[in-house]
């Protein structure tokens, strides 16, 4: 366990690495057969490690978005449906004329249509034109969490105390003054 309560931290370093290996399977020729079971892989590793840090609330938010991204791969042969209209919605025409169950920029997404996409709304349907991205219901739950679990481990992490040593005097005073009330 790390001074900050993060367990296992090098598991989330390693579904990582299996993601990065789809995502970029001409840098590292990763082999074909491979290729279908590392992303349920780096899931599988990925749900392992975020159970073991349940008791911060972060990962218990990242886990909800993990497993509805799960969820909507799992049905959809492991690949997140994006829809062609909100390809173009993103500001990506040319994309959105492919045909339908063409792979996108990486292997993990997929064009479909909302009629042959299984749990339709657990999937890429939130445009951000600001970004020109398509996110999940899960993506989003996943970002909050982030933030949740950043303001956690930053309160865990105790720093030097800085105020001045007058200070610290009076507080520990009025502290023993405050708990030996009532004791004779």
């Amino acid at each position: 366990r790390s001074p900050m309560g993060l367990k296992l931290g090098w598991l989330f370093a390693l579904a990582l690495l299996l993601q990065v290996a789809v995502a970029w399977r001409e840098v590292f020729g990763t082999p074909g057969q491979l290729l279908p079971w590392l992303v349920p892989g780096s899931y599988g590793v990925l749900v392992f490690a975020v159970a073991k840090n349940l008791h911060l609330w972060g990962f218990r938010l990242f886990l909800v978005g993990l497993l509805f991204n799960m969820m909507a791969m799992g049905l959809n042969d492991w690949r997140m449906p994006v829809t062609p209209e909100a390809l173009v919605q993103a500001g990506y025409p040319t994309q959105a004329d492919q045909p339908p169950g063409s792979s996108l920029d990486s292997l993990k997404s997929v064009l479909l249509p909302k009629q042959d996409t299984t749990l339709w709304l657990f999937t890429d349907i939130v445009v951000v034109p600001a970004t020109k991205k398509v996110f999940s219901i899960g993506d989003f739950v996943m970002f909050i969490s982030g933030a949740v679990l950043f303001g956690e481990l930053a309160l865990k992490r105790k720093g030097p105390d800085l105020s001045p040593p007058s200070v610290r005097k009076t507080v520990e005073t009025r502290k023993r003054r405050v708990f030996n009330l009532g004791r004779g």
